[in-house]
């Protein structure tokens, strides 16, 4: 199953962060691999059946208060 395929038939679909990488693959215009200029986030993708946001929604924020992985960006600072 594709993106495509998946929000054609309406399934929803959330991103969570799951912490970062160094292990960055981009290649320089000869192709030779590039060093990280930065850390890489990676995520997970949690996906649900049609309707279903709220469960979806709870899924995700359980698993983002469980993993504690998120790095709020610095140029939005926390409110409050």
């Amino acid at each position: 199953m594709n993106w495509t395929t998946i929000s054609s038939r309406a399934f929803t679909a959330m991103t969570v962060s799951v912490g970062f990488t160094t292990q960055v693959y981009d290649r320089g215009a000869a192709g030779v691999l590039l060093p990280p200029k930065h850390l890489a986030q990676v995520g997970v993708d949690f996906l649900g059946l049609p309707l279903t946001e709220l469960k979806l929604f709870e899924i995700a924020s359980a698993y983002e208060q469980a993993a504690k992985n998120r790095r709020p960006p610095a140029a939005f600072p926390p409110l409050g």
